[in-house]
């Protein structure tokens, strides 16, 4: 009823019910449940009758076929049977993937380079702008150019200091896109997946460099 079980729809009503334990054909047939409910119950108020007109009104719409066996079918599957496995994944129905497959764990890079690379793609380094959210000592300032806020986005592509590096590591594997003139980018996801998209040199070579620099950034 309205995706819910009629018990949901009028829980007053459900516990006043003589048989809670009727199939939909028993109650709807010759309406059964009419009859369950006890009209003599101490606690039968307007609400229990609002509920009930409520309810009236539902069945009124269903229309059951004799002779026809009616069974639950779970519709994640082919088969139609349900599994803990096509449960699980129906909560991810409509959710993106992250690309972190490809831009950190297939990359040549020693595990913990990755692993720091995987938590700053997802701002969760221990920055100073989240010590700050948390209320916790932190120092504010940059620890390399002392100028600035430290966020992730400021320490590994706007600090005018790891600015410098990236300079020379485009000039040093001639690979200009690598250069930091890049457009502004709202997180360091976007900005990480874009430098690794850089033409000219090897991909996987290039997602490699990125995480190895900024695990270095995150080490000073």
């Amino acid at each position: 009823m309205q995706g819910c079980r009629p018990r949901d729809v009028a829980p007053s009503l459900f516990e006043i019910s003589k048989r809670k334990n009727r199939t939909l054909y028993e109650a709807l047939h010759a309406n059964t449940w009419i009859r369950d409910i006890d009209l003599q119950h101490p606690t039968f108020s307007a609400h229990h009758f609002a509920e009930f007109v409520q309810v009236w009104k539902e069945t009124q719409q269903i229309h059951l076929r004799s002779g026809v066996q009616y069974e639950i079918a779970w519709k994640l599957t082919e088969s139609k049977q349900y599994s803990a496995s096509s449960a699980y994944h129906a909560q991810f129905l409509g959710a993106s993937s992250p690309n972190f497959t490809e831009l950190i764990w297939r990359a040549w890079a020693p595990p913990k380079c990755k692993f720091f690379s995987w938590l700053a793609i997802q701002n969760r380094l221990w920055m100073a702008d989240r010590l700050h959210l948390r209320g916790w000592p932190h120092n504010p300032v940059c620890s390399l150019c002392r100028r600035a806020r430290e966020t992730g986005n400021h320490l590994f592509f706007e600090c005018r200091f790891t600015r410098h590096i990236w300079t020379d590591l485009a000039s040093w594997i001639a690979a200009p896109p690598l250069l930091p003139d890049w457009k502004p980018a709202e997180s360091l996801h976007t900005w990480w997946t874009a430098l690794a998209r850089t033409t000219g040199v090897s991909r996987k070579g290039i997602k490699s460099l990125i995480i190895l620099i900024c695990w270095r950034f995150g080490k000073n």
